[in-house]
């Protein structure tokens, strides 16, 4: 249905653009006013018409294309990786299967093997989903190697679990403004006598504004989430977050409290959001 509404207003659209070109090409054109000429302005404004058409479609694709994935180097190192990753990915203990093969990855790196970023976010994806799911407090040597880079001192007994880039985050405030009043229509009935109707008084009403909180990273523990405003460290316990929802690259945090206000994140790469939000739900 939405998608029926968009293409009748877009071709609405079109269609006032024609019949104002139409009227401006006459108009500049109103000394010639011949049938031939008519018809050459009407054709004319339907060109320029389409061609703009055009270029705003052009245009919303080129913005709209997802960004080529580069194809992998084909040689024996890059296969023996690609294999390495799907074996710790189906392991029972993807953890320990990784630990096992983290320095032969590296040497196959360093030997020539396509090796990504992604391939990595895929294993520990994996790795964090798998501590959740067996209620696991991971080990603090994994909890040092993902936030090694973060200046965050933990809680006593506190460990990370999941670290994921966000490109952009957003959170609300509340913003009280005066809304003016209306005086309404005075109405005269005799002379000397008239009475007001429609009077509005002014008043004061609140809404909720976005604030940007720029990039950053999000760290979850298996007592907090860690995030960045601004650039300064922020954090929210996973015991007073009362609702969690992600879809594709987006997570939505609401924390308790009657003042508190939801917190957007938009990530880097895809499916960290679903991880994340699996995460915070666990019970640890």
């Amino acid at each position: 249905m939405k998608t029926i509404f968009r293409y009748v207003l877009a071709a609405l659209g079109y269609i006032l653009l024609f019949l104002v070109l139409t009227i401006i090409f006459a108009a500049l054109n109103k000394d010639n006013a011949s049938e031939s000429a008519f018809i050459a302005i009407i054709f004319f404004a339907l060109i320029v018409t389409l061609v703009i058409r055009y270029l705003i479609k052009y245009k919303l694709k080129r913005n709209t294309d997802p960004t080529p994935v580069k194809p992998r180097i084909d040689n024996p190192q890059t296969t023996r990786v690609l294999e390495l990753v799907k074996e710790i990915k189906s392991s029972d203990h993807p953890y320990e299967a990784f630990k096992e093969k983290e320095n032969y990855l590296q040497q196959l790196k360093e030997s020539g093997a396509d090796l990504r970023d992604n391939d990595f976010y895929e294993i520990m994806q994996t790795i964090a989903l798998d501590f959740a799911n067996r209620r696991e407090v991971p080990p603090e040597e994994w909890s040092q190697d993902i936030t090694k880079s973060f200046p965050i001192v933990f809680q006593r007994n506190e460990s990370a679990v999941f670290c994921a880039p966000y490109r952009s985050g957003t959170t609300y405030k509340n913003e009280r403004k005066y809304v003016a009043g209306n005086r309404g229509v005075g109405i005269r009935v005799a002379k000397g006598v008239s009475f007001r109707v429609g009077k509005i008084a002014g008043k004061s009403i609140s809404e909720s504004v976005p604030v940007d909180i720029g990039k950053g990273a999000m760290i979850v523990t298996n007592k907090n989430i860690y995030y960045f405003d601004k650039g300064a460290a922020k954090k929210l316990s996973l015991a007073k977050i009362v609702g969690i929802q992600s879809s594709g690259k987006y997570l939505d945090i609401i924390p308790d409290g009657a003042r508190a206000q939801p917190i957007e994140f938009c990530f880097d790469h895809e499916g960290n959001a679903h991880v994340m939000g699996e995460l915070i739900k666990t019970q640890w």
